[in-house]
């Protein structure tokens, strides 16, 4: 098994230069100061199964010092998360993570009791005018006056009367048409989005009672937003955060479901157009597919346009060309994201700033091996529309790499040791990458239920099942396997023999128990595997 308890790497000691006293003591010094606790996501350490490294509080690369002042212990796996984030946004968030880890079935109301210690009260709503009013919060604070907007909605010739506000996190109870249980990948993501996108789409909430146009208390229901509403709260201020509202003034609980429906019907919002999904093929295409359009509309019967339909759309000789620059640009769409979107994106050649090449992955290697294992690179039979399908397969993806690289390749290089270094060298291998891809894949078909469905990522939505998504990966970056002495066994050789020709690592990988069943947890390890 790895090491483990406390881990402090020669290199970081060696910046230590003016307290020879905490260089020489460090781990005891920082044990003290830790009070037993992890400085990010404040758990407790278990020393005898915990790995803990020293965490800059200040991100060295900001400048932060590697003194006594400056250091902290951390979980290793929480360290990796933090990188070069700030400590006070990264403390915000893992908390909650594992306040999540340690509690089923969380809903908004239950996160806002147990964990922010919220107990909301009533808000009042008074007119102020004709088309105005004004809200009192149960904190004291009142909004300035606020105008009545209307609308048609769900089909009907009813108004529909709302206004726009900030309230605080404190004035909002969970609707009961909202049952969903908060996920922590859905927080992870519009947290970290937060950091570089503070806009967001307003959270939607309706009054408990109806208002009349008199001076009302009741209680503001939340019944869309309540993952953007909780990230919210760990960004800012908790239940003292304002949070951006949209609130229905006149919705009842049937009217409130339906268009809480309709919103997550269209969760999808970032897809391309037909012209801008022809245009990332380049200007022949994009001219070519305002012709295929024209064709369809024209067709008797009219004919729904679709990546099928526009390779045949093209002369026979021409369609293969077609065919390879429809599924390169799918590929390049992810090479051209940013790397706080995409975070494997750190260690691709050309991108990465790693002073260690062993951990570079080679472009060409992460296209071939990685990308293109998870991408359906056949043209999709269904309508582009606004490619939803392509778009929902490139946010799976994102989601899969993203963990894998978060929870088994992501490192702090001043506090990193020789042998994680060793560890992340061999699973980034090209074989590994291929045996990964090949794994995560049967675990997610598996688990949505899509056995060899090669369409798969299209269609399904990962975060209904993040938690399980989220353990397959850390199973497979957690296997001893990858730590292990590669004389210690004929198994052992057998799979490192392999892995440095860079051959295929299913039957090696099979013999030493890393295979499906693992990653899913129905088989544990026994401690046998490499006799």
């Amino acid at each position: 098994m790895g090491k483990t308890g406390i881990q402090i790497s020669n290199s970081l000691k060696n910046k230590i230069t003016n307290d020879q006293d905490f260089k020489e003591n460090i781990e005891e010094i920082l044990k003290q100061k830790s009070g037993g606790k992890c400085f990010l996501c404040l758990k407790e350490f278990n020393y005898a199964s915990d790995l803990i490294h020293a965490d800059h509080d200040i991100p060295d690369v900001d400048g932060g010092e590697t003194s006594r002042d400056n250091l902290n212990l951390a979980h290793s796996s929480c360290n990796k998360f933090k990188r070069d984030n700030s400590s006070l946004l990264v403390k915000r968030f893992l908390p909650f993570r594992v306040y999540l880890d340690s509690n089923v079935d969380v809903k908004f109301d239950k996160a806002s009791k147990n964990f922010f210690n919220i107990k909301p009260k009533p808000i009042v709503i008074e007119p102020k005018g004709k088309d105005t009013v004004i809200i009192s919060f149960p904190n004291g604070t009142k909004t300035p006056p606020l105008p009545i907007y209307s609308e048609e909605k769900l089909g009907t010739s009813q108004d529909f009367k709302y206004i726009f506000l900030q309230a605080p996190a404190s004035a909002i109870i969970n609707d009961e048409v909202q049952p969903r249980n908060i996920k922590s990948g859905h927080i992870y993501k519009i947290f970290q989005d937060l950091h570089y996108n503070p806009l967001h789409e307003p959270s939607s909430v309706r009054l408990k009672k109806n208002y009349e146009g008199k001076s009302l208390e009741t209680e503001l229901l939340m019944f869309d937003g309540q993952h953007k509403t909780i990230s919210k709260m760990l960004y800012c201020d908790g239940g003292n955060s304002l949070i951006d509202l949209k609130l229905y003034l006149n919705l009842s609980v049937e009217q409130a479901t339906v268009l809480v429906n309709t919103i997550q019907s269209k969760i999808i919002k970032l897809g391309l157009s037909k012209s801008e999904f022809a245009s990332k093929m380049g200007d022949e295409y994009a001219q070519a597919f305002t012709k295929y359009e024209i064709y369809c509309s024209k067709s008797t019967p009219p004919i729904t346009p679709s990546e099928d339909g526009f390779i045949k759309y093209f002369d026979k000789a021409k369609q293969s060309n077609a065919k390879k620059t429809l599924i390169q640009s799918r590929i390049n769409s992810f090479l051209q994201l940013e790397i706080h979107e995409f975070n494997i994106l750190e260690m691709l050649e050309n991108k990465t700033k790693l002073k260690d090449k062993k951990s570079i992955i080679k472009e060409t290697t992460f296209i071939n091996k990685v990308i293109q294992n998870l991408l359906y690179i056949k043209p999709i039979t269904e309508p582009i529309g606004n490619d939803e399908l392509r778009t929902t397969e490139k946010n799976n993806i994102k989601i899969i790499l993203n963990l894998f690289f978060n929870l088994c390749l992501s490192y702090d290089e001043s506090t990193v040791t020789d042998d994680e270094l060793i560890k992340v060298h061999r699973l980034k291998s090209q074989s590994s990458l291929v045996l990964f891809t090949t794994l995560i894949t049967k675990a997610c078909e598996h688990i949505f239920m899509k056995p060899g469905d090669k369409k798969m990522f299209t269609i399904i939505d990962l975060n209904e099942n993040i938690e399980k998504i989220e353990s397959a990966i850390d199973n497979y970056g957690n296997h001893p396997i990858w730590i292990q002495d590669e004389q210690l066994s004929t198994k052992v050789m057998n799979f490192y023999n392999a892995l440095q020709k860079n051959q295929v690592l299913n039957t090696p990988a099979v013999e030493i128990s890393l295979d499906l069943a693992y990653l899913l947890g129905v088989n544990k390890l026994t401690g046998n595997e490499f006799e």
